[in-house]
C-alpha cells in the first residue's frame, strides 16, 4: 500500500518525481483563484509552481463557489497534488503552489479576507461561460438569479463577478494598492 502525498511524504517518493523546491511552511499566497478546476491546476497552478522556484509569495488561494469536493480531496495531502506531464519525456511532477483551499458556501468570511489582504496581488479566476452571468449580447444579466441575489445582498455575494466587485471595494476602502484582476 502506497502512502498518501503530503508535506511529510513527498521527501519519500521516487527520485525521478518532481517536487517543489521552495519552502511549502514558509511561503505565503500572493494569489486568489476563482475557480481551481483541473484546468487551471494543470496549467495555471503549473506555470505558478515554476515561478516559485525562484522566490516570493505566489503561491494560490483556490477558491471554488460551488463544490468543496476538492478541497476535501486535497486536504488530507496538504494540497499538494501530483501532475502528469506527457510530453517527449514523460514526468511526473508534485505540484505545492496551491496553499489554500477555500469554498464559498463554507468559508465566506476566509475568502473575502483573502482577496482584500494586501498581500494579494493578483485575483484570478477561471469559470465557465455561464459563470460570468452574460446575457445573450454579452452584457451583465442583471435578471439571472445570481446577480439579482449580489444585488439585494451586496455584502454576501453568490457569482464570482460580485465577489470580486465586493473585493474590490473593501479594498478601495481600506487604502490598500492596486490588485490584478485576470480572467483566465
Amino acid at each position: 500500500m502506497s502512502k498518501q502525498l503530503s508535506l511529510h511524504t513527498q521527501g519519500e517518493l521516487k527520485a525521478d518525481i518532481e517536487v517543489p523546491n521552495y519552502d511549502l511552511t514558509t511561503t505565503g499566497c500572493g494569489i486568489v483563484h476563482l475557480g481551481p478546476g483541473a484546468f487551471h491546476r494543470a496549467h495555471q497552478a503549473f506555470y505558478t509552481e515554476r515561478a516559485l522556484a525562484f522566490g516570493g509569495d505566489w503561491r494560490i488561494h483556490g477558491v471554488s463557489m460551488r463544490s468543496a469536493s476538492l478541497k476535501d480531496a486535497l486536504a488530507p495531502q496538504d494540497n499538494l497534488y501530483a501532475l502528469s506531464i506527457v510530453d517527449d519525456e514523460p514526468k511526473t511532477q508534485v505540484i505545492g503552489a496551491i496553499g489554500q483551499l477555500s469554498t464559498l458556501s463554507r468559508d465566506r468570511e476566509r475568502i473575502v479576507e483573502a482577496m482584500v489582504n494586501s498581500a494579494t496581488k493578483i485575483i484570478s479566476l477561471t469559470v465557465t461561460e455561464k459563470g460570468y452571468c452574460l446575457n445573450s449580447s454579452g452584457h451583465l444579466d442583471t435578471e439571472h438569479p445570481e446577480i439579482i441575489s449580489d444585488l439585494q445582498n451586496p455584502e454576501k455575494p453568490v457569482s464570482a463577478i460580485g465577489l470580486i466587485v465586493q473585493t474590490l471595494k473593501l479594498r478601495m476602502q481600506a487604502g490598500y494598492a492596486d490588485v490584478t484582476v485576470i480572467s483566465c
